[in-house]
């Protein structure tokens, strides 16, 4: 290598992508950002953004205040059952909570925060959009990249934050199925326009092997999310919405409630999601001089509630421990991996938060009506929400000063490392 800076390509424009382009390109790296879709992505279901880790990386990446402008607020919870009879109502906690990282936790779409981070990166980060990769060849000095349009480029590093279905893992380790579990679930869904639902309410419905839900956003939308638990693992192909469609409504367990309405207006949703709830299980995240982050390396499943922190902490300290190793990238994979493993163990021991309440029969179903109906009971309905959030918030994860080391009170984007740009090792 010359003297110019490292190239990194990083696969996915998510989460973890932007974020770790733009801590690169803070240490002095060139990163590029490839992702296969054809333009930034604007659609995508709500989730819950908690943890200390996660929310302090985009504090320290300088979008939280923007993050906050697309906040969405959960006002109440109402729990209903197949009639539509309401079982339970209770206001969220969170509707008025702090949004300190003490005690963080706001719903937002998870477009919105890869939007964000992407806009905030886009001046100084080279982003490809609509050509994904094809091939790669790690030479042991440099790795040849191949794209779906027939263009080869070569960089120093390549990054793949392309999510459980990463495709840089199945170029550089193998088949998805050598490292995927799945866990009997499958998570399903859309945004509905002109639907009566007030903004900021969820209206939540159980039934044996399912629960369904509608949260209201602005300008009477409302976003439909179902989990459902299969017999089996539906087989329907990623790439063909129209299969994942079919194959949704055959598995769909119940049509109580408004499950038939929301049914009709899966055909004209634009932004129609199915995913098997599975997490990803590796002996090692890097193979020569690639790595992978965020749900391609250590995905918790989709209804863990630790899938975005452990994203935005794995790009963040991956970008910091390369800076730190000064070239030596083997050294940097390795301090990484060392850094997050024990941190991914342990959110990875509760894969399936949301799950626990699924009834898995009509008395388990009834049962459970029994337990919602106590929500009404002020004390009850505190107690749940800090039993079942309370974990989520917290955690023992700390994030690395890297910076604060260097001795550098400010670090701009425009700021190149002679050191780490002639020092990248073979």
């Amino acid at each position: 290598m010359g003297a110019s800076s490292p190239s990194v390509l990083i696969s996915g424009a998510g989460i973890a992508g932007p974020a770790l382009a733009y801590w690169l390109n803070r240490y002095g790296f060139n990163p590029t950002v490839v992702e296969q879709a054809p333009k930034p992505r604007t659609e995508g279901y709500a989730f819950h953004l908690h943890g200390t880790s996660g929310i302090e990386v985009l504090k320290r990446t300088g979008v939280w205040n923007k993050i906050l402008e697309h906040r969405r607020v959960d006002r109440d919870f109402t729990f209903v059952d197949r009639s539509d009879r309401v079982l339970a109502r209770m206001d969220s906690p969170a509707a008025a909570a702090d949004v300190e990282p003490s005690g963080a936790q706001i719903t937002i779409k998870r477009a919105d925060v890869a939007l964000v981070l992407y806009e905030h990166t886009k001046n100084d980060i080279e982003y490809l959009f609509g050509d994904p990769i094809e091939r790669l060849d790690d030479s042991g000095s440099a790795v040849a990249v191949t794209f779906e349009s027939g263009n080869r480029r070569q960089f120093d590093l390549v990054i793949g934050c392309d999510g459980l279905h990463s495709g840089v893992r199945r170029l550089a380790f193998g088949d998805e199925a050598r490292f995927k579990r799945y866990l009997g679930y499958y998570v399903a869904a859309f945004t509905t326009d002109d639907y009566p639902i007030a903004y900021g309410s969820d209206v939540i419905y159980f039934a044996p092997n399912l629960i369904a839900s509608l949260f209201g956003l602005e300008d009477r939308q409302a976003i439909a999310v179902f989990v459902i638990r299969p017999d089996r693992e539906l087989g329907c192909e990623l790439e063909d919405v129209d299969s994942q469609k079919k194959a949704f409504k055959a598995a769909l367990p119940d049509r109580g409630w408004k499950i038939p309405e929301l049914l009709g207006r899966i055909e004209g949703a634009t932004d129609f999601f199915l995913d098997s709830v599975s997490q990803i299980r590796m002996d090692r995240w890097s193979k020569g001089r690639i790595a992978l982050v965020g749900d391609a390396a250590y995905c918790p499943t989709l209804l863990s509630g630790f899938g975005a922190q452990l994203a935005l902490a794995g790009a963040y300290t991956l970008a910091g421990e390369l800076m730190r190793a000064e070239g030596d990238f083997g050294r940097a994979y390795a301090s990484y991996e060392e850094k997050l493993r024990p941190y991914v163990a342990e959110k990875q021991k509760s894969p399936t938060q949301s799950t626990r309440f699924i009834p898995g029969s009509k008395f388990g179903l009834w049962l459970g009506h029994q337990v919602i109906k106590l929500l009404n009971v002020p004390v009850v309905s505190k107690l749940v929400f800090k039993t079942s959030y309370g974990g989520l918030v917290q955690e023992a994860f700390t994030l690395t000063d890297y910076e604060g080391e260097r001795g550098q009170s400010r670090v701009g984007p425009a700021y190149r490392s002679s050191a780490a740009a002639s020092r990248i090792k073979a």
